[in-house]
């Protein structure tokens, strides 16, 4: 099991003294990657305090990749149809070139719909867009000379630099909890990553996936990885949506999750206070994670 911890670049706490100060600890502590959401124009309908506002997901990871040194770098996840592919993947490979070789593709077609409204982006179109535009993004890092012809976008005669350091590829993560998510996963990802789901329905999704991968015919199904809460208290309570309960309580938690054949898991914790998050990863490096087998 490979342990992540979700920066606060967004909603309540976030800052540049607290994107810093979680990123940092996280690449002291060793754990194995920090990941950034991603939102670019909410609607004001829309009253989560946690999607209030956004520092940008690519700024953010540029800007990790000089101030850490081996923690892996992921977007969690970054809605794919509202950038230009090629711009997109120019961006990306630079964060990859620039932090050498540590970013993760996360990525997901998306839902706000007020969002893809005053981007200009068709909503309805957002899984063909998303499924052609990562298509395209590995054309570009795979050739010098890249060529598409698609739906959306046809180049040729072109240019592409620079290319990952990762060869052949930065690893692709897709998010996403549905049918179509989990298909596009099989397809072209090498994780899937759904967000807030319980032992049981991991059980249960897990035999879909494998099921997909061999209609698919692929050889291999994608690994999982688990985004979710996590919060240190003495009660013991779990469900699709949070984890809490004393340390050992939490590592049998996750290593449940780990024979269901979970690879990875995101965790946030509550905002409260950036002392209270810097304190919780503390125990999760030194009292959970040694309880849990490493991949």
């Amino acid at each position: 099991m490979e342990i992540g911890i979700r920066i606060p670049n967004w909603g309540t706490l976030s800052s540049p003294e607290s994107i810093l100060a979680v990123a940092k600890r996280a690449d002291e502590l060793e754990f194995d990657a920090v990941w950034v959401g991603d939102h670019v124009a909410v609607p004001i309908s829309d009253t989560s305090p946690a999607r209030d506002w956004f520092y940008e997901a690519l700024s953010v990871l540029a800007y990790l990749a000089g101030v850490t040194r081996k923690v892996r770098l992921g977007t969690s996840v970054l809605v794919l149809p509202y950038r230009h592919p090629i711009i997109l993947a120019m961006e990306l490979a630079t964060v990859d070139c620039l932090s050498g070789g540590r970013l993760i593709f996360g990525t997901a077609a998306g839902w706000m719909e007020g969002e893809f409204e005053a981007l200009g982006v068709p909503v309805r179109k957002r899984g063909a867009m998303t499924d052609e535009y990562l298509r395209i993004i590995t054309e570009l890092w795979a050739h010098r000379e890249p060529s598409f012809q698609g739906h959306f976008h046809s180049f040729s005669g072109i240019k592409f630099a620079p290319r990952p350091l990762q060869q052949p590829r930065p690893p692709i993560w897709i998010g996403g909890n549905s049918r179509e998510a989990m298909l596009r996963a099989v397809r072209y990802g090498d994780v899937w990553s759904p967000l807030h789901l319980s032992l049981e329905r991991v059980a249960r999704r897990k035999a879909y996936l494998e099921e997909l991968t061999q209609r698919e015919g692929r050889k291999e199904r994608p690994a999982i990885a688990i985004s979710s809460s996590i919060a240190f208290t003495e009660g013991e309570a779990s469900d699709e949506r949070h984890i809490q309960g004393p340390p050992e309580r939490i590592a049998e938690i996750i290593g449940r999750y780990g024979d269901l054949g979970v690879r990875h898991m995101l965790f946030d914790f509550p905002r409260t206070s950036l002392e209270d998050i810097l304190d919780s990863m503390e125990l999760l490096a030194t009292k959970v994670r040694p309880f849990i087998p490493k991949p």
